[in-house]
């Protein structure tokens, strides 16, 4: 069976609700630093590709 666009939303929701947790384990200056502000940004890139892909099967 096909994923769909919820699947992929409802992980996306999973993946932030243990994200967010461990983000609160590092010192703050770590927290936002660059490196992951660079590290979000790809992964939520990622995570938009894979919506795209599932929304382009489901046409």
């Amino acid at each position: 069976m096909m994923p769909s666009v919820t699947q992929a939303v409802q992980t996306c929701h999973e993946l932030l609700l243990w994200l967010i947790p461990q983000l609160d384990k590092f010192p703050r200056v770590r927290r936002f630093s660059g490196r992951g502000i660079q590290k979000k940004a790809w992964r939520l890139f990622l995570m938009g590709e894979r919506i795209g892909t599932l929304n382009e099967e489901d046409a």
